[in-house]
């Protein structure tokens, strides 16, 4: 009987400090988790954007250089041709 007895007493001891612990858990579990997930989501669709921008940047720069290229090879081309004799 006396156990009985200590068993409602430790359960009425724990159920204050239970109670709250099962709240602040489920809090934990449904919002801060679901919070830490859309963040990481957010984060990995930023860098993808991140390298697209790097990467339309760096293809106008090579769409930018490739005709004064063309125009560099077509300068120096006549100049590498040996001149044959009249």
């Amino acid at each position: 009987m006396s156990r009985i007895r200590t068993n409602r007493s430790s359960l009425s001891a724990i159920n204050p400090v239970a109670t709250p612990r099962a709240g602040r858990g489920a809090f934990q579990s449904d919002i801060v988790q679901a919070n830490a997930n859309s963040l990481s989501v957010a984060l990995e669709n930023v860098s993808a954007s991140e390298s697209n921008i790097c990467d339309a940047d760096f293809a106008a720069e090579a769409a930018a250089l490739t005709p004064s290229q063309i125009r560099v090879q077509a300068t120096a081309a006549p100049q590498s041709v040996p001149k044959l004799p009249p």
